[in-house]
């Protein structure tokens, strides 16, 4: 059983580092359409509390850091 373990953890920690740079190519380049299609729907201002509550990497988050 400690093989099999070991091997499911081997595979996310590689998919890990992949998965971050996935979202962070996302975040350069994509994040100014998504803060204007939030932004065309849900009205959010500087200083306003936002709660995340996806399953994600925070994606989101970040791009109303604004």
């Amino acid at each position: 059983m400690t093989s099999q373990l070991n091997k499911i953890e081997d595979y996310w920690n590689q998919r890990s580092f992949g998965y971050s740079l996935d979202n962070q190519e996302e975040l350069l380049h994509d994040q100014e359409k998504w803060i204007e299609l939030i932004n065309r729907y849900l009205k959010i201002n500087k200083g306003m509390k936002v709660l995340d509550l996806g399953c994600d990497q925070d994606f989101f988050l970040l791009c109303l850091q604004i």
